[in-house]
């Protein structure tokens, strides 16, 4: 029992580690592989360790969640009455970057299974807030 568990912690730790990649150019064709390159060809060699892969709905989360943040901490400048001093405060989303929030969201969850009239009405609303 002691074995296989001990072959199987040594496969999985094998299939995290580096890998070497190629670069070959010969002729003007370049192609990546993992082989080193045939004699006479131009190459470059780098080792390459494969990030854990992340769900899509993590990464769709944490993607908005960047969003988010930049939209609220970006600072706006104004000037106060005549003081020569600038004010600095937390920008609100304005209509335009909501609608654009809106249709990036939209476009995101229909993914490929949209119609010329989804596209439009989305576009139509972004148009009207962002003139």
């Amino acid at each position: 029992m002691r074995i296989v568990w001990l072959a199987s912690m040594l496969l999985l730790g094998a299939s995290a580690q580096a890998q070497t990649v190629y670069k070959c150019s010969v002729g003007g064709a370049v192609s990546y592989q993992s082989a080193p390159c045939a004699q006479g060809s131009v190459s470059r060699r780098w080792d390459y360790v494969p990030e854990p892969p992340s769900s899509p709905e993590v990464q769709a989360r944490l993607d908005a969640m960047g969003r988010e943040l930049i939209l609220r901490n970006r600072p706006v400048v104004s000037r106060a009455g005549t003081a020569r001093r600038a004010v600095v405060t937390m920008a609100r989303p304005t209509a335009c970057e909501r609608a654009r929030e809106r249709q990036r969201a939209s476009l995101e969850r229909l993914k490929l299974k949209r119609t010329h009239d989804q596209l439009r009405r989305l576009d139509d609303q972004v148009t009207r807030h962002c003139r």
